[in-house]
């Protein structure tokens, strides 16, 4: 993996690019080739800006994409709702998490540390 943060180049898996990696390991297995990349960036705050709306409980099903992997930059607590169930997760530097932005799920982020950097990876495909 040769992901760069500072100068927000992703990076490739073995010559292929992340997201393409991304979506070959994880979806390509449940969704075949039915997926396409939505948006990739990076999220970077300082202790000086808010969190916007990511400490509190939502679903970003509106913007446009049914999933979601993050790369955790810093530790962090994400927790997920959906149902009768809540899970909190402790997400290290360099871990990453798959949402599932159907509407029946919601998350939260709770940073951990003074800073909240993440590499995001948004995909269109159906919902699960």
């Amino acid at each position: 993996m040769d992901i760069i943060h500072n100068g927000y180049q992703i990076g490739t898996f073995n010559e292929i690019p992340t997201w393409e990696y991304l979506g070959n390991t994880f979806l390509k297995p449940i969704f075949d080739n039915n997926w396409t990349l939505h948006k990739e960036y990076k999220i970077n705050h300082n202790p000086n800006e808010t969190i916007e709306d990511a400490g509190h409980w939502h679903n970003d099903a509106n913007s446009g994409f049914q999933s979601n992997i993050n790369i955790y930059l810093d530790e962090a607590i994400v927790e997920f709702r959906g149902g009768l169930e809540e899970v909190s997760l402790r997400v290290k530097p360099m871990q990453y998490v798959w949402f599932n932005q159907n509407p029946k799920f919601q998350h939260r982020a709770i940073p951990v540390l003074q800073t909240r950097r993440i590499i995001c990876f948004e995909f269109n495909h159906e919902f699960i």
